[in-house]
């Protein structure tokens, strides 16, 4: 396969790519995802689909080479099951990988939505 960029007007350029998943556990379970290209991370929605039993912090890392950036996304109170949308500060570079962590409550179960939008002129494999 060769990488390959396309005017700045291309329809991957355009489109928002939605990202889903669950969240579940204590300890500060993470789930990852690797950036097939450069991509924007516009925003992170959080909603809780089982409360909890005391309140959890919900952090969002970038891993990069052997940085890590840390943005801590929202606090989500122990009853709450109402969703929440936080805007990012992440741009993820080709092989980055973004990491939503959420904090020690055994009990919480949260599903996980993050806004992604490729940067435009990032190559793609073709």
């Amino acid at each position: 396969m060769a990488l390959r960029s396309m005017s700045y007007d291309a329809p991957p350029y355009q489109a928002v790519l939605p990202l889903g998943f669950n969240m579940t556990g204590a300890s500060a379970a993470t789930a990852k995802f690797a950036a097939f290209t450069d991509t924007i991370v516009r925003s992170i929605t959080i909603k809780a689909t089982t409360a909890g039993t005391s309140n959890d912090v919900v952090t969002a890392f970038r891993y990069s080479g052997t940085a890590t950036t840390t943005q801590v996304l929202t606090t989500i109170g122990s009853g709450i099951l109402t969703a929440t949308n936080v805007l990012s500060t992440f741009t993820l570079a080709r092989g980055d990988v973004l990491g939503i962590a959420k904090g020690t409550d055994a009990t919480a179960v949260y599903g996980v939505g993050v806004e992604l939008q490729v940067v435009p002129g990032a190559e793609f494999n073709y």
